[in-house]
């Protein structure tokens, strides 16, 4: 084996290690999804209000994705966020009357389970927090299917019309016609994005999915949740979220957001195998798709949604991402060039904020020339689904 091959196999292993802190608990989705299950049961028994208006209720953002990472901060709480979908037409409520229906089940559900802490109101979605060990809380979106014009629009400019077909019209307080009704409310489109971001791993991730449904462990490929695989693009964006809470602890108010990261790995990844070959791959083509005139990093299924549009307004910002992504550089070019444990250690610890045994990487070290990667590494160089779904919706 040559000098290089060995650099990259120690530094996939010790990526390997770094993902293992990194991940949540399977436990932890599998608690996450049954308190999902049973609000979206609430939402569908007979006395609800939302339940006769063909009610959807779905998970949206890293927990959908299945990129969702350990908070730095161990009392910080896991955010679920879901979409109440409600089958009514703008010209019949107005945004408020939506955001109140579906906030009445809600309290009432918290109310109903000895929820003590109050329902939240933010700006476009509702707050439902627990007070145990699994600490998160949920953030419950209500929306309507989008006026069909709106989805041809779409379609007219390219979005593929399987994506453009699940926009939705949300509810904002800060949108003037708020309290109207009328056929003018904010857009979005959670789970076109979800289903871009699978189709950007679809090669990646079919073969394992195929295999499950084979040994009939499930029923479709629909039906795995995603904490029982992960591509290396899923693994490659909790790697640069960590990265980025990290080189941002004591200036949160300027990080890059979520969004500009996975959209942008997202567009990278060119289907690579393994973890390291991923992530240099994307690190390297990343603002190569940062377009020089807006919309700088348009949403991929709503071109006139710009996920740097507060970079215009706080100069800041695109700064931060820049001196993010030179020091992002770096680091990711050290993992091929570790020449000791302690070389690991220092960049475990400096760049993702991860303790590592210094036994633990020895082995790795003692082990690289002579053997395969770990069980880890050939499951997530695996190549993993055309629908990585922690949850689908839920009609009951």
């Amino acid at each position: 084996m040559n000098a290089n091959a060995i650099d990259e196999k120690r530094a996939q292993a010790v990526l390997e290690q770094l993902l293992s802190e990194l991940d949540i608990p399977t436990s932890l989705y599998v608690r996450a999804e049954e308190r999902y299950q049973a609000l979206a049961k609430w939402y569908h028994r007979s006395a609800s209000l939302v339940a006769e208006h063909d009610c959807k209720v779905y998970p949206q953002g890293s927990f959908r994705l299945g990129t969702v990472i350990r908070p730095l901060d161990a009392n910080e709480e896991y955010d679920l966020d879901l979409v109440c979908g409600v089958g009514i037409s703008k010209m019949t409520a107005s945004q408020h009357d939506l955001k109140n229906m579906v906030g009445t089940e809600t309290k009432a559900y918290a109310e109903s389970m000895n929820i003590t802490a109050p329902v939240e109101e933010k700006s476009r979605c509702w707050r439902l927090k627990y007070a145990d060990e699994a600490s998160f809380h949920m953030d419950i979106l209500p929306a309507i299917p989008e006026d069909r014009k709106i989805v041809e629009q779409l379609v007219d400019v390219g979005i593929d019309a399987a994506l453009a077909q699940h926009t939705v019209a949300i509810t904002d307080l800060d949108d003037p016609n708020y309290d109207q009704v009328c056929d003018t409310w904010p857009t979005s489109n959670p789970k076109g994005y979800a289903k871009w971001f699978e189709d950007r791993m679809r090669d990646a991730a079919l073969g394992y999915l195929n295999s499950l449904v084979e040994s009939a462990e499930y029923k479709s490929t629909d039906d795995v949740p995603a904490y029982r695989w992960k591509t290396p693009l899923q693994l490659v964006v909790q790697i640069l979220k960590r990265h980025r809470d990290v080189m941002f602890r004591e200036a949160s108010n300027v990080k890059p957001i979520s969004m500009i990261i996975t959209t942008l790995a997202a567009h990278s990844y060119e289907g690579q195998a393994s973890v390291i070959e991923a992530l240099r791959s994307i690190v390297g083509k990343m603002q190569g798709f940062i377009h020089p005139e807006s919309p700088r990093i348009p949403n991929p299924v709503n071109p006139d949604e710009d996920f740097t549009d507060a970079w215009s307004d706080d100069p800041r910002l695109e700064e931060a991402f820049a001196s993010w992504h030179a020091q992002l550089t770096a680091d990711v070019a050290k993992f091929v060039h570790l020449q000791s444990v302690d070389d690991a250690r220092r960049l475990l610890k400096e760049a993702f904020d991860v303790e590592i045994g210094a036994k633990s990487l020895r082995h790795l070290f003692d082990a690289v020339p002579s053997a395969s990667v770990s069980d880890r590494g050939r499951r997530t160089s695996r190549i993993a689904s055309n629908a990585p779904k922690p949850w689908g919706s839920c009609n009951l």
